[in-house]
């Protein structure tokens, strides 16, 4: 065995010999991994928490956009099947309903896209949205993203 002497364990000074203080530098380094493993895990952590978020968020929107696109699917029907009835003379009993399912989609109320066509300047007659919805555009749009949020 060696002579005693001072020397470093971590971030302690200790007295004794090198195999007495290797079994300290031990601890310490394994203290020091423990806490670096535990700050990563707490980092994944909240990665996970932010893309859970950001994953109901999508799904929120791919459910406004499936409601979106079945009403324009029943207005592009309801379109055929109009032309089936009036010109070709020949609609059926499916083609009548789909008109029907048509007409409702068309006729229904969607404030967000409507705010999109003033927002985007493709209409600029907002007092006709006043009187519709009760809302200006912007703020159709902006209470659109509270329910995001």
């Amino acid at each position: 065995m060696g002579s005693a002497e001072y020397g470093a364990a971590g971030e302690r000074n200790t007295y004794g010999n090198q195999a007495g203080r290797d079994p300290l530098e031990d601890r310490y380094d394994m203290k020091e991994r423990i806490k670096r493993l535990e700050d990563w895990m707490t980092n994944i952590d909240t990665q996970m928490a932010d893309h859970h978020a950001q994953i109901a968020d999508l799904q929120d929107r791919v459910e406004i956009l499936t409601t979106d696109i079945e009403g324009y699917h029943s207005i592009r029907h309801r379109s055929t099947d109009v032309h089936r009835r009036d010109v070709l003379r020949n609609v059926t009993e499916q083609g009548s309903i789909k008109i029907n399912k048509g007409n409702i989609a068309a006729d229904e109320g969607d404030a967000i896209t409507d705010a999109m066509l003033y927002a985007t300047h493709q209409r600029d007659d907002e007092d006709v949205l006043i009187s519709l919805y009760g809302l200006t555009a912007d703020q159709i749009l902006f209470l659109s993203m509270c329910q995001f949020i």
